[in-house]
């Protein structure tokens, strides 16, 4: 739910269609990002351009969310 949000905000700013992915480690913490995933925990930058030409700048997007076990005893 998170990811969706936060892609649909880029996508209506200053992106064009990417998709931010999340990836839940076995202790439950919860990592967002561009191209998240079990291999890759750091994502991958989003490149940003304003035509069809090489991007020069690069959006980082990395969220980690982590909840406290004694929260939910």
């Amino acid at each position: 739910m998170f990811a969706g949000r936060l892609s649909d905000l880029l996508n209506k700013t200053i992106t064009d269609g990417i998709r931010l992915s999340s990836y839940t480690d076995p202790k439950g913490n919860v990592v967002v990002g561009y191209k998240v995933s079990s291999n890759n925990l750091l994502g991958v930058p989003i490149p940003l351009t304003v035509s069809r030409s090489p991007a020069r700048l690069y959006l980082n997007v990395l969220n980690t969310l982590s909840a406290k076990h004694s929260q939910f005893r």
